[in-house]
């Protein structure tokens, strides 16, 4: 009988003293099975000891131990393989059921149109919302309407028996302040990018919607109601990619594409809405579009963005309050309002968007009573007229000229400006126009601004003189006749005079500043100067002398609404010039309300020498904080 493994082992164990024979004996084998089991030698699995060939030796047996130690790796590792594969499986599965349940959430969401959306999201519309969303977006046809709604309708998009169903891409929007237009198109911005059809976009493409306004604020603002409407709804929440920008929004939708609403401020020539594929635009308060520099680019937005909103059933709004009858707004408003051939046009007022808020109705009454013009635009949603008309009015100028003085006196001790508007071309009907300006009230207090008293802009003297001589020449003459009459040979000028010309007043004496006023909007622009002395003149702040150049330059200012929301001021070219006189007193009284310390009065020695030490005590101890801040190392930030 072959040796069991218990039999062989025992023989191995055995002391070397007992004898060969003696095994083989003992265990009923032959001495050679005895020999190679002491040697280290043991038979191969399944074979008995008396086969020969099967046998193997020890290095042998180890070699094929690490061989089935490799083989029992390499099936542990192809389970973890197994294992992974089969987690990836089930986290796949998990992942289409969440995927199923967040589009079952998401239709649920959505379906029935943008007002069943709005209503779900918490959303209270009034009447007229309503009718104007289900109208714009739900494609609700006046026919199929209620009786009190189709009044609505016609009060809103005009006498109309249906909408042409080739115009609700374009929407333009005609609505007062604070009846919540950006708010609903925002919400319609959101729902037509979870709704519109994307199977047309490339891989790796996403759709965008776009709000933009005229400063980057605003259009963060109406961004604001997409990202707290997604934040606040579980049907919405999951599917933010985060972490949300404030000028982006990006959602991945269910069926895996991606929609951003991006927020985008007016730039010049539509450069920021370019390069996108839309589902739809929002132009918000695009009456009041402008670039950096002041320049209304409406038009310049709108055809960029349109074309690029390719995505089927997408939309293009453009909504503001109105502000004058010029303009993108204002043009289509009239071409499609009450008849449709390019746009559906809404026209709603504040208090029928709002009627059920008694707040913004009670704000709106006082508005009425405040300023009834400004409420009719801001609130009735009514143009402003575009006409030109007298900037300064003519009862107003004629209160506050000293009639018969062509020359006011100069009150005693007082300081003067004396503005020049300077002009050097021998062929043009330009002249060079100068002032002489000084403030009455001598109370004031550069300490204590607030308790000043009143100061009244005094314009002493003005004229503009015919260009008959050289540059220098021009300088001599402004310093013999002005300058030194008034004991001032410090003399404002403006950016546009020739630089040169700062020069040759310092060559004849005189000391020329450079005043910048620009055009557009800002604290130092034209605009605003001109309207700091008209306010001037209104609160009787304000003495002008009794000279005719003067008059007439009053006379010939104009000002004319822009489509922007700003305000062009012009002089009319006449045969006296071009307002050469106007310009150096509007420089001159707005640099005097602007800048009252330039007409401080006159100091006496004792006064000045008091000043000096004072200004002298002031600057060491400034510098001998800085050296004690230096001592003791760092630096001090504040």
């Amino acid at each position: 009988m072959p040796l069991t493994s218990e039999q062989i082992e025992a023989i191995a164990a055995e002391p070397a003293s007992e004898g060969v024979r003696k095994l083989a004996e003992r265990y009923g084998t032959n001495r050679e099975t005895v020999r190679k089991i002491r040697g280290g030698w043991r038979p191969t699995v399944g074979t008995t000891p008396n086969e020969g060939p099967s046998w193997q030796p020890q290095w042998q047996r180890k070699q094929a131990r690490s061989l089935r130690k490799i083989a029992a790796g390499e099936l542990a590792s192809k389970t973890k393989r197994e294992l992974t594969e089969e987690r990836a499986e089930r986290e796949r599965l998990l992942e289409q059921e969440t995927l199923k349940q967040q589009a079952a959430a998401l239709e649920a969401l959505t379906e029935g149109g943008f007002v069943a959306f709005v209503g779900r999201l918490g959303v209270r519309l009034s009447p007229a919302q309503r009718v104007l969303c289900a109208v714009c977006f739900d494609g609700e046809q006046p026919g199929d309407m209620s009786e009190s709604d189709r009044e609505l309708f016609v009060e809103i998009f005009g006498p109309l028996d249906e909408i042409p169903e080739q115009w609700r891409k374009w929407l333009v929007w005609t609505i007062g302040g604070r009846a919540g237009k950006s708010y609903l198109l925002t919400l319609a911005l959101l729902w037509k990018g979870l709704t519109a059809d994307l199977s047309g976009l490339a891989a790796g493409e996403s759709a965008s919607g776009l709000i933009v306004c005229p400063r980057i604020e605003l259009a963060r603002h109406a961004l604001a109601f997409a990202i707290g409407a997604c934040e606040a709804h579980d049907a919405l929440r999951p599917l933010i990619k985060r972490p949300v920008r404030s000028d982006a929004l990006t959602l991945k939708r269910p069926d895996g594409q991606l929609i951003t609403i991006e927020c985008l401020p007016a730039t010049r020539g539509g450069g920021a809405v370019r390069g996108r594929t839309m589902f739809g635009a929002v132009l918000d308060e695009v009456a009041f579009f402008t670039d950096d520099a002041y320049v209304v680019n409406d038009r310049d937005i709108y055809e960029a963005a349109a074309p690029r909103v390719t995505v089927p059933g997408g939309f293009v709004a453009i909504s503001s309050t109105p502000w004058a009858q010029l303009g993108l707004l204002y043009e289509r408003h009239q071409l499609n309002w009450g008849h449709p051939v390019a746009a559906i046009a809404a026209h709603v007022s504040t208090s029928l968007m709002r009627a059920n808020d008694p707040i913004v109705l009670a704000t709106i009454k006082a508005a009425r009573l405040e300023n009834p013009k400004n409420a009719q635009r801001e609130y009735d949603a009514e143009f402003s007229a575009a006409s030109s008309g007298l900037y300064f009015p003519p009862e107003q100028v004629a209160a506050v000229i000293a009639v018969g003085k062509p020359v006011l006196p100069r009150q005693r001790d007082s300081r003067v400006l004396i503005i020049a508007d300077a002009s050097f071309s021998l062929e043009s009907d330009d002249r060079f126009g100068w002032a002489v300006i000084s403030s009455l009230a001598s109370e004031y207090r550069p300490d204590m601004p607030e308790r000043r008293e009143q100061r009244i802009a005094c314009v002493h003297e003005c004229s503009a003189w015919e260009v008959d001589r050289d540059p220098r020449e021009m300088a001599k003459r402004l310093r013999d006749e002005v300058c030194d009459r008034y004991n001032e040979r410090h003399v404002l000028i403006d950016q546009y005079s020739d630089r040169a010309f700062v020069q040759l007043c310092a060559d004849v004496g005189v000391i020329a500043e450079v005043v910048q006023w620009h055009g557009g909007e800002g604290e130092d622009s034209k605009s605003e100067r001109y309207r700091r002395v008209r306010t001037a003149m209104l609160a009787r702040c304000l003495l002008l002398c009794d000279n005719p150049q003067l008059r007439g330059d009053l006379a010939s200012c104009r000002s004319t609404l822009l489509p922007g929301g700003g305000e062009r001021i012009y002089v009319q070219r006449t045969r006296r010039g071009h307002g050469d006189v106007l310009s150096a007193v509007v420089l001159g009284v707005s640099e005097a309300i602007l800048s009252p310390g330039r007409l401080l009065p006159e100091e006496s020695p004792e006064d000045a020498a008091a000043r000096v030490e004072r200004e002298s005590r002031e600057r060491h101890r400034r510098q001998a904080e800085k050296r004690a801040r230096g001592n003791r190392g760092g630096r001090a930030w504040g």
